[in-house]
């Protein structure tokens, strides 16, 4: 349940993301565009089990003594890790356009701290992000692939696929589709499921680079993502 009731607002872009990170299907409320982007990372990691937006109300003073509030825009959470690789601490996610915090870091700064300060004790950390960090190839490619998520699987298609990758030899995706579908139309139909492979993550691809049929795949070793 949010901290704060995030209200529809003419002056920004305020909306609904569809969300699959928790128990059941829903949708997360975002302040701006960049927030959205954020979301999409989100959605996409599969590290995160799952993320809230306006979670908590910090409270706070300034030097003037005069009391504050500040709600943080999202709080993440992430999954048990299966392979013994570190799994990062739940954090306290705040999402700023860097023209916005070069104009007004004095501004924000107590706030900032006061989240660090309000995380540290918890376990938690507190991480400041950025349209920088955030809007870069990966995203570009994480927001394509995730419209392949929803659509029903080919069990036979994908598992046609599956197993020529199954050496592990990164083969790029035109030569892949044309070894096991000589014809055009064949591959045409093939396509979405070879996406859906690699927003499921049973396939990979180097995805800081464009994704596209000349882009290498292969099955091993286990996906990672770009960090944030």
């Amino acid at each position: 349940m949010p901290a704060r009731k995030i209200l529809r607002n003419y002056r920004s872009v305020t909306g609904l993301q569809p969300s699959r990170k928790g128990k059941e299907p829903e949708h997360k409320h975002y302040e701006s565009p960049v927030e959205r982007d954020f979301y999409c990372l989100l959605e996409f990691d599969p590290r995160v089990l799952n993320y809230e937006p306006q979670p908590v109300r910090i409270d706070y003073k300034l030097t003037t003594g005069r009391s504050e509030e500040y709600y943080p825009d999202t709080l993440v959470r992430y999954r048990p890790s299966t392979d013994g690789s570190p799994v990062p601490p739940t954090t306290l996610f705040e999402v700023k356009l860097r023209e916005d915090l070069k104009q007004n870091w004095s501004k924000f700064r107590p706030g900032f701290q006061a989240a660090w300060r309000y995380a540290r004790p918890r376990g938690w950390r507190f991480k400041l992000v950025t349209d920088r960090e955030i809007r870069t190839p990966y995203l570009t490619n994480v927001k394509f692939l995730l419209r392949f998520r929803g659509i029903p699987p080919n069990e036979d298609m994908e598992q046609q696929i599956l197993a020529a990758l199954g050496n592990f030899i990164p083969r790029p995706a035109s030569e892949l589709l044309h070894a096991l579908w000589p014809a055009r139309a064949d591959q045409a139909r093939a396509m979405p499921y070879l996406w859906r492979l690699i927003a499921t993550h049973r396939i990979h691809a180097d995805l800081s680079k464009p994704l596209n049929m000349k882009a290498a795949l292969w099955t091993s070793p286990p996906f990672s993502p770009t960090s944030i």
